[in-house]
Protein backbone atom coordinates (compact mmCIF):
# COMPACT_ATOMS: atom_id res chain seq x y z
CA UNK A 1 0.00 0.00 0.00
CA UNK A 2 2.84 2.45 0.74
CA UNK A 3 4.44 1.83 -2.11
CA UNK A 4 1.33 2.16 -4.11
CA UNK A 5 0.32 5.32 -2.40
CA UNK A 6 3.87 6.70 -3.56
CA UNK A 7 3.21 6.28 -7.09
CA UNK A 8 -0.20 8.10 -6.60
CA UNK A 9 1.47 11.03 -4.80
CA UNK A 10 4.39 11.39 -7.08
CA UNK A 11 1.58 12.05 -10.24
CA UNK A 12 0.92 14.94 -8.48
CA UNK A 13 2.41 18.20 -7.61
CA UNK A 14 2.14 18.54 -3.88
CA UNK A 15 4.26 20.79 -1.63
CA UNK A 16 7.43 19.12 -0.53
CA UNK A 17 7.03 16.80 2.66
CA UNK A 18 3.52 16.08 1.71
CA UNK A 19 4.14 12.88 0.52
CA UNK A 20 6.61 11.50 2.97
CA UNK A 21 4.32 12.74 5.76
CA UNK A 22 1.02 11.09 4.34
CA UNK A 23 2.75 7.77 3.66
CA UNK A 24 4.05 7.77 7.45
CA UNK A 25 0.10 9.17 8.53
CA UNK A 26 -1.50 6.13 7.24
CA UNK A 27 0.51 3.17 7.89
CA UNK A 28 0.68 4.34 11.33
CA UNK A 29 -3.04 4.93 11.09
CA UNK A 30 -3.18 0.98 9.36
CA UNK A 31 -1.15 0.00 12.19
CA UNK A 32 -3.39 1.26 14.53
CA UNK A 33 -6.59 -0.01 12.77
CA UNK A 34 -4.78 -3.48 12.77
CA UNK A 35 -4.26 -3.35 15.92
CA UNK A 36 -7.06 -2.55 17.73
CA UNK A 37 -9.91 -3.69 15.83
CA UNK A 38 -11.37 -6.90 16.88
CA UNK A 39 -11.29 -9.20 14.99
CA UNK A 40 -8.16 -8.06 13.66
CA UNK A 41 -8.51 -6.44 9.97
CA UNK A 42 -7.25 -8.37 6.82
CA UNK A 43 -8.00 -6.29 3.97
CA UNK A 44 -7.14 -2.57 3.56
CA UNK A 45 -7.87 -0.54 1.05
CA UNK A 46 -7.07 3.14 0.07
CA UNK A 47 -8.91 5.68 -2.41
CA UNK A 48 -7.40 9.01 -2.51
CA UNK A 49 -9.39 12.14 -4.80
CA UNK A 50 -8.35 15.81 -5.35
CA UNK A 51 -10.90 17.96 -3.98
CA UNK A 52 -10.32 21.69 -4.65
CA UNK A 53 -7.67 22.25 -2.10
CA UNK A 54 -7.87 19.24 -0.18
CA UNK A 55 -6.47 15.61 -0.69
CA UNK A 56 -8.82 13.56 0.33
CA UNK A 57 -7.96 9.70 1.37
CA UNK A 58 -10.49 7.01 1.96
CA UNK A 59 -9.11 3.65 3.79
CA UNK A 60 -11.56 0.85 4.50
CA UNK A 61 -11.06 -2.03 6.46
CA UNK A 62 -13.04 -5.83 6.81
CA UNK A 63 -12.00 -5.51 10.92
CA UNK A 64 -14.33 -5.01 13.34
CA UNK A 65 -15.25 -1.21 14.69
CA UNK A 66 -12.57 0.74 15.97
CA UNK A 67 -15.01 2.69 18.18
CA UNK A 68 -12.09 4.85 20.04
CA UNK A 69 -10.41 5.99 16.98
CA UNK A 70 -11.83 9.30 16.66
CA UNK A 71 -11.65 10.00 20.56
CA UNK A 72 -7.88 8.42 20.61
CA UNK A 73 -7.17 10.56 17.14
CA UNK A 74 -8.51 14.08 19.19
CA UNK A 75 -6.78 13.17 22.43
CA UNK A 76 -3.29 12.98 20.45
CA UNK A 77 -0.90 15.10 22.62
CA UNK A 78 -0.88 17.79 19.60
CA UNK A 79 -4.61 18.58 19.87
CA UNK A 80 -4.07 19.61 23.68
CA UNK A 81 -2.70 21.87 25.95
CA UNK A 82 -1.21 18.59 28.37
CA UNK A 83 2.06 17.48 28.15
CA UNK A 84 1.59 13.71 27.92
CA UNK A 85 3.44 11.90 25.50
CA UNK A 86 1.86 8.74 24.89
CA UNK A 87 0.02 8.03 21.76
CA UNK A 88 2.46 10.00 19.66
CA UNK A 89 1.94 7.55 16.32
CA UNK A 90 -1.65 9.13 16.64
CA UNK A 91 -0.28 12.10 17.43
CA UNK A 92 1.75 12.54 14.05
CA UNK A 93 -1.39 11.83 11.86
CA UNK A 94 -2.71 14.90 13.87
CA UNK A 95 -0.28 16.95 12.58
CA UNK A 96 0.27 15.39 8.92
CA UNK A 97 -3.71 15.74 8.42
CA UNK A 98 -6.95 17.94 9.39
CA UNK A 99 -9.74 16.06 9.01
CA UNK A 100 -10.00 12.51 10.65
CA UNK A 101 -13.62 10.79 10.57
CA UNK A 102 -14.08 7.24 11.22
CA UNK A 103 -17.47 5.43 10.48
CA UNK A 104 -17.28 1.70 11.50
CA UNK A 105 -19.58 -0.34 9.23
CA UNK A 106 -19.23 -3.39 6.90
CA UNK A 107 -16.68 -2.46 6.02
CA UNK A 108 -15.39 0.30 7.98
CA UNK A 109 -14.43 3.49 7.29
CA UNK A 110 -11.82 6.05 8.08
CA UNK A 111 -11.70 9.55 5.75
CA UNK A 112 -8.46 12.03 6.07
CA UNK A 113 -8.32 15.03 4.28
CA UNK A 114 -5.16 17.01 4.11
CA UNK A 115 -5.14 20.96 3.10
CA UNK A 116 -2.62 20.87 -0.32
CA UNK A 117 -1.57 24.72 1.12
CA UNK A 118 0.28 25.04 4.30
CA UNK A 119 -0.39 28.17 6.01
CA UNK A 120 1.13 27.40 9.93
CA UNK A 121 4.28 29.29 10.23
CA UNK A 122 7.41 27.00 10.68
CA UNK A 123 8.72 26.59 14.28
CA UNK A 124 12.36 25.07 14.71
CA UNK A 125 12.53 23.99 17.94
CA UNK A 126 16.17 23.15 18.76
CA UNK A 127 16.63 20.84 22.06
CA UNK A 128 19.19 18.32 22.67
CA UNK A 129 16.69 16.42 25.79
CA UNK A 130 14.60 14.12 23.75
CA UNK A 131 11.88 14.21 26.02
CA UNK A 132 11.78 18.22 25.91
CA UNK A 133 11.94 18.35 22.42
CA UNK A 134 9.08 16.10 21.43
CA UNK A 135 7.43 18.27 23.97
CA UNK A 136 7.80 21.46 22.61
CA UNK A 137 6.97 20.33 19.20
CA UNK A 138 3.52 18.56 20.47
CA UNK A 139 2.62 21.91 22.15
CA UNK A 140 3.65 24.11 19.18
CA UNK A 141 1.70 21.50 16.05
CA UNK A 142 -1.81 22.87 17.28
CA UNK A 143 -1.05 26.20 15.66
CA UNK A 144 2.38 25.78 13.83
CA UNK A 145 4.35 23.41 12.07
CA UNK A 146 6.99 22.12 14.02
CA UNK A 147 10.91 21.22 12.76
CA UNK A 148 12.79 19.54 15.20
CA UNK A 149 16.39 19.62 15.94
CA UNK A 150 18.85 18.46 18.65
CA UNK A 151 21.83 20.34 17.88
CA UNK A 152 22.70 23.41 15.67
CA UNK A 153 24.46 21.54 13.22
CA UNK A 154 21.02 19.59 13.02
CA UNK A 155 19.40 22.56 13.09
CA UNK A 156 21.30 23.76 10.01
CA UNK A 157 20.84 21.03 8.18
CA UNK A 158 16.81 21.44 8.66
CA UNK A 159 16.82 24.79 8.05
CA UNK A 160 18.36 24.75 4.77
CA UNK A 161 15.73 22.26 3.90
CA UNK A 162 13.09 23.76 5.34
CA UNK A 163 13.24 27.52 5.95
CA UNK A 164 11.98 28.45 9.13
CA UNK A 165 9.57 31.11 9.81
CA UNK A 166 10.77 31.34 13.99
CA UNK A 167 13.46 29.38 16.17
CA UNK A 168 12.99 28.06 19.67
CA UNK A 169 16.46 27.23 20.82
CA UNK A 170 17.67 26.11 24.07
CA UNK A 171 20.63 28.25 25.31
CA UNK A 172 22.84 25.79 26.36
CA UNK A 173 23.21 23.02 23.89
CA UNK A 174 26.26 20.24 22.84
CA UNK A 175 27.86 21.70 20.42
CA UNK A 176 27.07 25.64 20.96
CA UNK A 177 24.48 28.36 22.36
CA UNK A 178 21.08 28.50 21.03
CA UNK A 179 21.62 32.13 20.16
CA UNK A 180 24.33 31.15 17.55
CA UNK A 181 21.33 30.14 15.24
CA UNK A 182 20.76 33.37 14.22
CA UNK A 183 24.16 34.52 13.41
CA UNK A 184 23.89 31.91 11.02
CA UNK A 185 20.48 32.64 9.57
CA UNK A 186 21.37 36.31 9.18
CA UNK A 187 24.17 35.25 6.93
CA UNK A 188 22.02 33.44 4.87
CA UNK A 189 21.05 34.50 1.10
CA UNK A 190 17.82 35.10 0.47
CA UNK A 191 16.73 34.81 3.70
CA UNK A 192 14.26 37.30 5.30
CA UNK A 193 14.70 38.03 9.61
CA UNK A 194 14.19 35.41 11.74
CA UNK A 195 13.41 35.81 15.38
CA UNK A 196 14.18 33.76 18.04
CA UNK A 197 12.67 32.96 21.62
CA UNK A 198 15.60 31.56 23.92
CA UNK A 199 14.56 28.92 26.63
CA UNK A 200 16.95 28.41 29.82
CA UNK A 201 17.57 27.76 33.17
CA UNK A 202 19.88 30.37 33.65
CA UNK A 203 18.31 33.36 35.86
CA UNK A 204 21.24 35.49 35.83
CA UNK A 205 20.51 39.15 34.92
CA UNK A 206 24.08 39.40 32.86
CA UNK A 207 23.15 36.66 30.98
CA UNK A 208 19.19 37.98 29.89
CA UNK A 209 20.88 41.40 28.89
CA UNK A 210 23.24 39.79 27.01
CA UNK A 211 21.07 37.85 24.94
CA UNK A 212 19.19 41.55 24.72
CA UNK A 213 21.62 42.65 23.22
CA UNK A 214 22.16 40.11 20.47
CA UNK A 215 18.70 40.67 19.47
CA UNK A 216 17.01 37.56 20.63
CA UNK A 217 13.12 38.75 20.70
CA UNK A 218 12.41 36.43 23.96
CA UNK A 219 13.61 34.87 26.64
CA UNK A 220 11.59 32.56 28.85
CA UNK A 221 12.93 30.18 32.05
CA UNK A 222 12.13 26.87 32.13
CA UNK A 223 10.00 25.06 33.05
CA UNK A 224 8.24 26.93 29.90
CA UNK A 225 4.32 26.85 30.08
CA UNK A 226 2.09 26.18 27.31
CA UNK A 227 0.48 29.78 27.34
CA UNK A 228 3.94 31.39 28.17
CA UNK A 229 5.71 29.52 24.97
CA UNK A 230 2.61 30.33 22.51
CA UNK A 231 2.48 33.74 23.56
CA UNK A 232 6.33 34.37 22.98
CA UNK A 233 6.33 32.74 19.64
CA UNK A 234 2.86 34.64 19.00
CA UNK A 235 4.28 37.87 19.75
CA UNK A 236 7.79 37.10 17.97
CA UNK A 237 6.17 36.91 15.01
CA UNK A 238 3.64 39.90 14.90
CA UNK A 239 6.81 42.07 15.78
CA UNK A 240 8.36 40.28 12.78
CA UNK A 241 5.56 40.96 10.43
CA UNK A 242 5.54 44.62 11.37
CA UNK A 243 9.00 45.30 10.57
CA UNK A 244 8.57 43.52 7.22
CA UNK A 245 5.41 46.01 6.69
CA UNK A 246 7.69 48.83 6.82
CA UNK A 247 10.11 47.28 4.34
CA UNK A 248 7.31 46.83 1.85
CA UNK A 249 5.52 50.14 2.54
CA UNK A 250 6.89 51.71 -0.58
CA UNK A 251 6.08 49.10 -2.95
CA UNK A 252 2.50 48.24 -1.32
CA UNK A 253 0.05 50.61 -3.47
CA UNK A 254 2.05 49.09 -6.94
CA UNK A 255 1.39 45.94 -5.80
CA UNK A 256 -1.96 46.36 -4.94
CA UNK A 257 -2.89 47.91 -8.39
CA UNK A 258 -1.68 44.86 -9.53
CA UNK A 259 -3.18 42.48 -7.76
CA UNK A 260 -6.36 44.19 -6.79
CA UNK A 261 -8.74 45.81 -8.49
CA UNK A 262 -12.74 45.97 -7.40
CA UNK A 263 -14.18 48.52 -9.99
CA UNK A 264 -17.77 47.87 -11.55
CA UNK A 265 -17.76 45.82 -14.77
CA UNK A 266 -16.66 47.92 -17.51
CA UNK A 267 -19.62 48.25 -19.25
CA UNK A 268 -21.71 48.96 -15.67
CA UNK A 269 -24.10 46.29 -16.12
CA UNK A 270 -22.79 44.61 -12.62
CA UNK A 271 -21.86 46.39 -9.44
CA UNK A 272 -19.25 45.47 -7.41
CA UNK A 273 -18.01 45.88 -3.44
CA UNK A 274 -15.75 44.45 -1.89
CA UNK A 275 -13.81 44.15 1.75
CA UNK A 276 -10.70 42.43 2.12
CA UNK A 277 -7.91 42.31 4.92
CA UNK A 278 -4.27 40.88 5.01
CA UNK A 279 -3.00 38.56 8.16
CA UNK A 280 -0.08 39.89 8.41
CA UNK A 281 2.44 42.22 5.85
CA UNK A 282 0.45 42.25 2.42
CA UNK A 283 -1.81 39.71 1.31
CA UNK A 284 -1.76 36.71 -0.99
CA UNK A 285 -5.57 37.61 -2.24
CA UNK A 286 -5.74 38.29 -5.39
CA UNK A 287 -9.29 39.90 -6.77
CA UNK A 288 -9.13 41.38 -10.52
CA UNK A 289 -11.69 42.39 -12.66
CA UNK A 290 -10.57 42.07 -16.24
CA UNK A 291 -12.37 43.13 -19.25
CA UNK A 292 -13.07 40.75 -22.13
CA UNK A 293 -15.47 41.22 -25.84
CA UNK A 294 -18.58 41.19 -24.82
CA UNK A 295 -18.18 39.91 -20.90
CA UNK A 296 -16.17 40.81 -18.10
CA UNK A 297 -14.15 38.47 -15.78
CA UNK A 298 -13.98 38.26 -12.38
CA UNK A 299 -10.90 36.33 -11.05
CA UNK A 300 -10.71 35.14 -7.46
CA UNK A 301 -7.53 33.40 -6.00
CA UNK A 302 -5.77 33.27 -2.75
CA UNK A 303 -1.85 32.29 -3.28
CA UNK A 304 -0.13 30.23 -0.82
CA UNK A 305 1.75 31.66 2.68
CA UNK A 306 2.60 34.86 4.49
CA UNK A 307 3.79 38.05 4.48
CA UNK A 308 6.25 38.85 2.00
CA UNK A 309 6.88 36.06 0.32
CA UNK A 310 3.00 35.93 -0.26
CA UNK A 311 2.86 38.89 -1.48
CA UNK A 312 5.60 38.76 -3.77
CA UNK A 313 4.06 35.25 -5.35
CA UNK A 314 0.70 37.29 -5.47
CA UNK A 315 2.24 39.61 -7.83
CA UNK A 316 3.94 37.21 -9.86
CA UNK A 317 0.65 34.62 -10.16
CA UNK A 318 -1.92 38.25 -10.70
CA UNK A 319 0.68 39.04 -14.02
CA UNK A 320 0.30 35.57 -15.13
CA UNK A 321 -3.36 35.59 -15.03
CA UNK A 322 -3.41 39.17 -16.74
CA UNK A 323 -1.75 37.61 -19.93
CA UNK A 324 -3.67 34.43 -19.96
CA UNK A 325 -7.04 36.48 -19.99
CA UNK A 326 -5.16 38.16 -22.40
CA UNK A 327 -4.50 35.29 -24.97
CA UNK A 328 -6.54 32.27 -23.90
CA UNK A 329 -10.36 32.34 -26.04
CA UNK A 330 -13.35 30.71 -24.36
CA UNK A 331 -14.90 30.65 -21.20
CA UNK A 332 -13.68 30.47 -17.74
CA UNK A 333 -13.24 26.65 -17.85
CA UNK A 334 -10.36 27.38 -21.10
CA UNK A 335 -8.87 30.49 -18.91
CA UNK A 336 -8.44 27.40 -15.90
CA UNK A 337 -7.17 24.57 -17.93
CA UNK A 338 -4.70 26.87 -19.64
CA UNK A 339 -3.33 28.48 -16.00
CA UNK A 340 -3.34 24.61 -14.82
CA UNK A 341 -0.92 23.58 -17.65
CA UNK A 342 1.20 27.05 -16.84
CA UNK A 343 1.54 25.93 -13.55
CA UNK A 344 2.19 22.27 -14.37
CA UNK A 345 4.53 23.16 -16.67
CA UNK A 346 6.17 26.18 -15.44
CA UNK A 347 9.23 25.81 -12.49
CA UNK A 348 8.46 29.22 -11.33
CA UNK A 349 5.17 28.91 -11.21
CA UNK A 350 5.10 24.62 -9.95
CA UNK A 351 6.64 26.50 -6.30
CA UNK A 352 3.46 28.49 -5.81
CA UNK A 353 0.01 27.10 -4.24
CA UNK A 354 -3.22 28.78 -5.21
CA UNK A 355 -6.61 28.38 -5.23
CA UNK A 356 -8.54 30.05 -8.44
CA UNK A 357 -12.07 30.81 -9.37
CA UNK A 358 -12.68 32.59 -13.01
CA UNK A 359 -16.34 33.96 -12.87
CA UNK A 360 -17.71 35.63 -16.38
CA UNK A 361 -20.14 38.27 -16.34
CA UNK A 362 -22.99 39.18 -18.66
CA UNK A 363 -24.15 42.28 -19.63
CA UNK A 364 -28.39 40.53 -19.41
CA UNK A 365 -27.39 39.32 -15.69
CA UNK A 366 -26.08 35.97 -16.91
CA UNK A 367 -22.93 34.31 -15.66
CA UNK A 368 -20.25 31.20 -16.40
CA UNK A 369 -18.36 30.16 -13.39
CA UNK A 370 -15.57 27.59 -12.69
CA UNK A 371 -12.89 27.15 -10.00
CA UNK A 372 -9.62 25.73 -9.58
CA UNK A 373 -9.79 24.69 -6.07
CA UNK A 374 -11.70 27.51 -4.32
CA UNK A 375 -14.48 27.59 -2.42
CA UNK A 376 -17.86 28.43 -4.80
CA UNK A 377 -20.35 31.49 -4.91
CA UNK A 378 -23.01 31.79 -2.81
CA UNK A 379 -26.49 33.22 -4.38
CA UNK A 380 -27.65 35.61 -1.77
CA UNK A 381 -31.68 35.53 -2.23
CA UNK A 382 -33.60 38.16 -1.24
CA UNK A 383 -34.75 37.04 2.06
CA UNK A 384 -31.19 36.61 2.71
CA UNK A 385 -31.02 32.89 2.67
CA UNK A 386 -27.80 31.45 1.11
CA UNK A 387 -27.49 29.02 -1.95
CA UNK A 388 -24.27 27.24 -2.53
CA UNK A 389 -23.36 27.21 -6.40
CA UNK A 390 -22.09 23.74 -6.49
CA UNK A 391 -18.98 23.55 -8.85
CA UNK A 392 -15.74 22.03 -8.20
CA UNK A 393 -12.38 21.58 -9.86
CA UNK A 394 -9.09 20.55 -8.63
CA UNK A 395 -6.30 23.45 -7.92
CA UNK A 396 -4.23 24.70 -10.39
CA UNK A 397 -0.92 22.70 -11.07
CA UNK A 398 -1.57 19.50 -9.23
CA UNK A 399 -1.80 17.28 -12.08
CA UNK A 400 -1.57 17.96 -16.11
CA UNK A 401 -4.72 15.51 -16.66
CA UNK A 402 -7.10 18.16 -14.14
CA UNK A 403 -10.70 18.87 -16.09
CA UNK A 404 -12.72 21.94 -15.22
CA UNK A 405 -16.39 22.30 -16.19
CA UNK A 406 -18.84 25.48 -16.45
CA UNK A 407 -21.72 26.58 -14.67
CA UNK A 408 -23.85 28.68 -16.22
CA UNK A 409 -27.07 30.69 -14.53
CA UNK A 410 -28.62 33.85 -13.85
CA UNK A 411 -29.67 35.85 -10.72
CA UNK A 412 -33.51 36.33 -9.92
CA UNK A 413 -34.34 39.49 -9.17
CA UNK A 414 -32.97 41.03 -6.15
CA UNK A 415 -30.51 38.31 -5.68
CA UNK A 416 -27.04 38.67 -5.23
CA UNK A 417 -23.59 36.34 -5.14
CA UNK A 418 -21.00 36.53 -2.97
CA UNK A 419 -17.36 35.52 -4.01
CA UNK A 420 -14.83 34.49 -0.81
CA UNK A 421 -11.69 33.10 -0.04
CA UNK A 422 -11.71 30.55 3.33
CA UNK A 423 -9.63 32.91 5.07
CA UNK A 424 -13.34 33.71 6.86
CA UNK A 425 -13.31 30.24 8.27
CA UNK A 426 -9.97 28.49 7.36
CA UNK A 427 -11.69 25.50 9.06
CA UNK A 428 -14.75 24.51 7.44
CA UNK A 429 -14.65 26.33 3.82
CA UNK A 430 -12.31 24.13 2.89
CA UNK A 431 -13.33 20.94 4.10
CA UNK A 432 -17.17 21.52 3.16
CA UNK A 433 -19.52 23.60 2.11
CA UNK A 434 -21.48 24.74 4.94
CA UNK A 435 -21.22 29.00 5.75
CA UNK A 436 -20.04 29.77 8.97
CA UNK A 437 -23.30 30.54 11.60
CA UNK A 438 -21.49 33.50 11.82
CA UNK A 439 -21.01 34.70 8.33
CA UNK A 440 -24.70 32.95 7.54
CA UNK A 441 -26.01 35.71 10.11
CA UNK A 442 -24.26 39.43 8.98
CA UNK A 443 -25.57 38.02 5.50
CA UNK A 444 -29.04 37.65 6.07
CA UNK A 445 -29.20 40.79 8.24
CA UNK A 446 -27.32 43.02 5.62
CA UNK A 447 -29.59 41.99 2.69
CA UNK A 448 -31.06 45.29 2.60
CA UNK A 449 -28.44 47.08 2.73
CA UNK A 450 -26.78 48.87 -0.77
CA UNK A 451 -23.67 46.53 -1.88
CA UNK A 452 -21.53 48.79 -0.34
CA UNK A 453 -23.11 49.51 2.95
CA UNK A 454 -23.59 45.17 3.21
CA UNK A 455 -20.21 44.56 2.47
CA UNK A 456 -18.73 47.19 4.93
CA UNK A 457 -20.87 45.18 7.44
CA UNK A 458 -19.48 42.08 6.83
CA UNK A 459 -15.96 43.58 7.24
CA UNK A 460 -17.02 44.51 10.75
CA UNK A 461 -18.65 41.60 11.38
CA UNK A 462 -15.27 39.50 10.53
CA UNK A 463 -12.61 41.53 12.29
CA UNK A 464 -14.89 40.78 15.12
CA UNK A 465 -15.01 37.62 14.80
CA UNK A 466 -11.54 36.51 13.40
CA UNK A 467 -10.01 38.76 16.79
CA UNK A 468 -7.96 39.18 18.57
CA UNK A 469 -5.62 37.23 15.91
CA UNK A 470 -6.39 36.90 12.48
CA UNK A 471 -4.46 33.85 10.94
CA UNK A 472 -5.13 34.37 7.55
CA UNK A 473 -5.91 36.84 4.64
CA UNK A 474 -9.65 36.83 3.53
CA UNK A 475 -10.93 38.76 0.89
CA UNK A 476 -15.41 38.76 0.14
CA UNK A 477 -16.50 40.35 -2.96
CA UNK A 478 -20.73 40.79 -3.18
CA UNK A 479 -22.13 41.37 -6.80
CA UNK A 480 -25.21 42.67 -8.37
CA UNK A 481 -26.54 42.77 -11.60
CA UNK A 482 -27.44 46.35 -12.16
CA UNK A 483 -30.35 47.89 -13.83
CA UNK A 484 -31.77 46.05 -17.32
CA UNK A 485 -33.49 46.74 -20.23
CA UNK A 486 -37.18 46.20 -19.93
CA UNK A 487 -37.55 43.45 -22.12
CA UNK A 488 -35.53 41.63 -19.30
Amino acid sequence: MRRGLRQCLSELRLPPGAIDDLQLAVSELGANIAQHSRPCATTLQLRLAVERDLLRLDLTDDGGPFESLEQRFSDAPSARDSLQLNGMGLDFVHQSVDVLQYRPGTPNRTVLMRRLHGRRPRVLVIEDDAILRDLYGALLARHFQPLLASSLQDARDVAKANPPDLVVADLHLGDGKGSEMMTWLENQENRSPVPLVILTGDQRPAVRAALARHGVDAVLSKPVSTRELLTAVRGALARTARQQTAVLSRLGSVLQSVTQSFAATPDGAWEIAHATSAAGIGSGDIALVLDRRGFSRIVLADVMGHGLKARAFALAYAGCLRALNAVVSGGPAAFLSALNEAAFRDTALSGVFATVLALDLRADGRFRVATAGHPAPWAIERDGGLRPLAIDGAAPGLMLTAKYVEQDGVLADGERMMLITDGLDPADLSSNEQMPDWLAREVAASVSLPLRAAVEAIRTAAERQLAPEQIDDWTVLLLAPGAQPAAR
